[in-house]
Parts: C-alpha cells; structure tokens; sequence
C-alpha cells in the first residue's frame, strides 16, 4: 500500500475533518457510540477503542476499554476516513508523560521513534472490547485499496 503524504485539502474539507474529530469527542461526552447528524458527509462503518491503561504497572488489575474514534465511509466520494479523538482521560494524560522515544517498527517497515506512552496506546487500539477484537490495521487493509484520510487532535493527531 503506497502512503501519499503530500495531500493538499482546502479550507472546507479542512473544517470537515476538523468537524469528524469533533464527533469521534463527543463519544467520550455521552459514554456510548454516536449516530454522526444526516447532514454529515461520512457514515460510520466501525467505532475503534483502546486501552487507556495500557502499559501501566499500577493499573494491572484491569483494562479500561474507550472509544478513541471511528471509520467512516465519505457518501460523496467513498473514500474512507478515520477520524481518532484527542486526549480525554487521566489515563490517558499519565500516557501522555511517558515520554521516553520507542521504535515504532511494529507497525512500520521503516520506523521512526515516538513516544512510549503514544506507542503503548496505539498498540491497544482495536475494533471492539473484545479481547480478540480485529485490530484497526487489519481491519482497514481488509477493505481493499481505498483512498483514506486520517484525521485526529492531540493523542489523535
């Protein structure tokens, strides 16, 4: 899968996204997945969760699965996006400090280095609460070839 990262959006679609990250917030506003309003562009195919005590020793006694964002199909257009909320609990904020740089080469073939507490969550993100719930990457290699935006705020960007 080729990765174009040199895409130019205008000043609407820019808003548009900006507006799916919005959303994908508001799921941890009401507790439970949202309908997104008709009047928007993307219907959502699937909500994705992480673990936002991955990796703590302290938390070890349980796992707390939340919503972190959602895929979307684009009803004009079919490409599909994916839009990833920003930073919300206090879990996730303790991620947040752990800042020593980790390879991030399980998930690329030519990795670069982020931060421990951005890489341990994104590793836990998954397509539902299950244990054995379809992992985001899987999932959007399973819908083929399609065009994807990813759009997101702070943890999510």
């Amino acid at each position: 899968m080729a990765i174009n990262t040199n895409i130019q959006v205008g000043i609407p679609k820019a808003i548009e996204l900006g507006l799916a990250v919005r959303w994908a917030e508001k799921v941890v506003d009401l507790g439970s997945e949202l309908e997104l309003p008709d009047t928007c562009p993307y219907k959502v195919l699937h909500w994705f969760y992480m673990d936002d005590t991955h990796h703590q020793w302290w938390a070890f006694w349980r796992t707390h699965e939340t919503p972190v964002g959602f895929v979307a199909e684009d009803k004009n257009t079919g490409g599909i996006i994916v839009a990833i909320r920003g930073t919300s609990t206090a879990d996730e904020w303790f991620q947040n400090l752990q800042a020593r740089k980790v390879s991030f080469a399980k998930y690329q073939h030519h990795p670069g280095q982020t931060e421990e507490g951005f890489t341990n969550l994104y590793s836990s993100i998954k397509m539902g609460t299950a244990p054995n719930a379809q992992r985001l990457g899987n999932f959007l290699i399973a819908l083929g070839n399609p065009d994807i935006t990813i759009t997101g705020h702070s943890l999510g960007g």
